[in-house]
């Protein structure tokens, strides 16, 4: 009974109504555009609404939760990482800290685990990310061991290759399938010496494709990275990002295409497979300066987290010489849906929740803000659902679905 009841409190689908962020119906009517420049399409959005005709729709309420603070180990989660919906109904969920693959039912309930640490065959030492592979299989990208492994559409282990990185690159991560069995990986190079000083040479950030046995093929694109500063004090040199940077270049892949971006302005780029820069996707946005007040709100929020601590004084120097960008940057996170809908992450600040997200077409057009429930980490995004983590007030993590609906 005791069982039951922990069922009954920690997982419900709930009937719920829709909710959407309302637009300014005296603002000018979205104007879209595509011309062609040597052969790359340039998608541009005048004037867009916060609301359109292909508006989309996110229930205020989720329509089923999976956690708890405590109960069988199996709904309890520590640091989770991967949502997907399987094809089957179900629900798959990576739980980082075991290295753990759990798979629930839409009803919420637990169906099984696959995984767990180790170094053999369908285990795991540290899983960065889980995507879909072709006819419902699933690929694991095993940071630790450099292992991609295959899983079967019922979790059973099929086969495991070893992404062979360019050293000229930097270390490869793996992110994603491409139309022909081979693997879209990201990697950087950059660095920096003991006793550093101030603003350091930016990073590259590669994007590349790689062949069905792990092996480099070609560059993608290159970035360069957000700028860091590095800082000295007590003997030790930390370097990291300048304030109010999207740190990595944003990116998203699909099997045929690649979405890039920095973060900075409204800008995306869509690369196909052979690396050639087939859309940019722009957008109009009113820029956000950071004034005087924003960077003294900064300084006092960040340092509230090490008051007391041993990294008080390093933070302190830190921030003290530590340069401020005049903007804030535009977004920093792109998610393609099933559908092959962009949708674009409006930045904000470290301390507010980013709720707010920008919708295109596959082609480029404008679809309208959407305003998403507050504290969601958004995982994946389906035909009719949303998938996320949520943490309640007690830093107890938890699985979302939303049903999604589009307007128009």
């Amino acid at each position: 009974m005791k069982e039951q009841r922990f069922l009954v409190l920690s997982v419900w689908i709930i009937s719920c109504s829709l909710a959407i962020a309302c637009g300014d119906g005296n603002r000018p009517k979205d104007v879209y555009s595509v011309r062609d420049s040597a052969g790359v399409q340039i998608a541009e959005n005048a004037a867009p609404s916060e609301v359109s005709e292909g508006s989309w729709f996110v229930s205020s309420d989720p329509v089923l939760q999976i956690g708890a603070l405590e109960g069988p180990e199996e709904y309890t989660f520590d640091q989770i990482g991967s949502v997907l919906g399987l094809s089957d109904g179900q629900i798959l969920v990576a739980n980082l800290r075991t290295n753990e693959l759990r798979y629930y039912g839409l009803d919420g309930l637990f169906r099984k685990t696959v995984g767990g640490t180790g170094e053999g065959p369908g285990e795991f030492m540290m899983i960065y990310k889980v995507w879909f592979g072709t006819a419902d299989t699933l690929w694991v990208n095993d940071a630790r061991l450099g292992r991609l492994t295959m899983l079967g559409p019922d979790g059973g282990f099929v086969k495991s290759i070893r992404i062979q990185g360019n050293p000229e690159l930097g270390f490869p991560a793996a992110f994603g399938s491409t139309s022909v069995g081979g693997f879209w990986v990201t990697s950087g190079t950059g660095g920096f010496g003991r006793g550093a000083e101030g603003l350091l040479e930016r990073s590259t950030i590669f994007f590349s494709r790689y062949d069905t046995v792990g092996s480099f093929d070609r560059v993608i694109a290159d970035f360069q990275g957000s700028p860091q500063w590095a800082h000295t004090s007590g003997g030790v040199t930390s370097a990291n990002s300048i304030p109010y940077s999207v740190g990595w270049t944003v990116y998203a892949g699909t099997p045929s295409h690649l979405f890039l971006g920095t973060g900075v302005d409204p800008e995306v780029e869509v690369r196909a497979e052979d690396g050639r820069l087939e859309r940019l996707i722009r957008w109009e946005a009113a820029p956000r300066p950071i004034d005087g007040a924003e960077i003294e709100r900064f300084k006092e929020d960040f340092m509230a987290e090490y008051e007391g601590s041993d990294r008080e004084e390093f933070w302190n120097g830190w921030l003290r010489d530590v340069p401020f960008p005049d903007f804030m940057p535009t977004y920093d996170k792109l998610i393609v849906d099933r559908l092959g809908h962009l949708w674009v992450r409006k930045y904000q600040p470290w301390r507010e929740d980013s709720r707010t997200w920008f919708t295109f077409t596959s082609d480029g057009r404008w679809l309208g803000e959407v305003a998403l429930p507050p504290n969601l980490v958004v995982t994946e995004i389906g035909e009719g659902y949303l998938l996320g983590t949520w943490r309640d007030e007690m830093d107890v993590e938890y699985v979302r679905m939303y049903s999604l609906a589009r307007g128009g």
